[in-house]
């Protein structure tokens, strides 16, 4: 009888509709599941103002990664309170739920073989470091915009940035960050990034790929035979192929492939 009782019981999962208790349960715990992921999403946020401050395509990989995969999650969990609500709990366990989980399978195995958007972590640590140093040498009046006025020491460092720049190429660096320049310039890492901001009229991670984006395109039309697209790429600073062609696509308007033929 045990195991009639049992059998007659996983049948009833299959064919009707589950107790009323464990409804609630069920919808409870996606519903808990979306509040955290929104905390989540806003952790994540709180570091994309030191991101446009970072040259790591890697760090700038990560970060669109998690942002598309959190945001993933959270519309799935969404979809399936309402589906919860609305149809019978097997028919969503056994039908739309396995589908969102190889939505979810695709979507990682995806971004990570193109995008090399692995988040570990490690790096998350050393930009949540970052951004509390940066936050704590700042000071309160100089993160308003609209109230900021270069000063003697704002040229200085635009002087300095521009031959370190023009000169020295260090933009080539595919580790740069703004606290490696800070480092070089011996000046603090805020006033570097108001002085981009503010000469430049650019973020610290659009200027450095800007002018990345340009010296690859004199190598693209002067490449050699035993040079490749991806090389080049390599050469110029970028970390990874997709961040080139997404930075080259969108300073230049085309693949590199593209340029390459239009330039022939």
């Amino acid at each position: 009888m045990p195991d009639l009782d049992q059998s007659a019981y996983i049948q009833k999962l299959y064919t009707e509709d589950y107790p009323t208790d464990l409804m609630i349960y069920t919808v409870l715990f996606y519903t808990w599941q979306l509040v955290y992921f929104s905390v989540i999403t806003k952790e994540v946020m709180r570091y994309k103002r030191q991101l446009d401050d970072s040259i790591s395509n890697l760090d700038q990989s990560q970060f669109y990664y998690m942002v598309r995969f959190i945001t993933m999650l959270w519309i799935f969990n969404a979809a399936l309170v309402v589906l919860y609500i609305l149809l019978p709990l097997y028919l969503v366990d056994y039908t739309f739920l396995p589908i969102l989980v190889n939505l979810i399978y695709f979507f990682i195995l995806f971004f990570s073989y193109h995008h090399n958007a692995v988040f570990t972590s490690i790096s998350f640590e050393k930009l949540n470091e970052v951004n509390e140093e940066v936050s704590k040498d700042e000071p309160e009046n100089s993160r308003n915009k609209k109230c900021f006025e270069p000063t003697e020491k704002h040229l200085s460092v635009f002087e300095k940035l521009e031959e370190l720049i023009e000169k020295d190429m260090i933009f080539i660096d595919p580790n740069l960050s703004i606290r490696s320049i800070s480092s070089k310039i011996e000046a603090p890492e805020y006033v570097v990034s108001q002085t981009i901001n503010h000469y430049f009229q650019k973020s610290f991670f659009d200027l450095i790929n800007e002018r990345r984006i340009n010296e690859a395109k004199t190598r693209l039309q002067n490449m050699l035979s035993n040079e490749t697209i991806e090389g080049i790429g390599y050469d110029v600073g970028f970390n990874s192929r997709s961040s080139f062609y997404r930075a080259f696509r969108k300073h230049v308007g085309k693949t590199p492939k593209q340029f390459v033929e239009s330039s022939k």
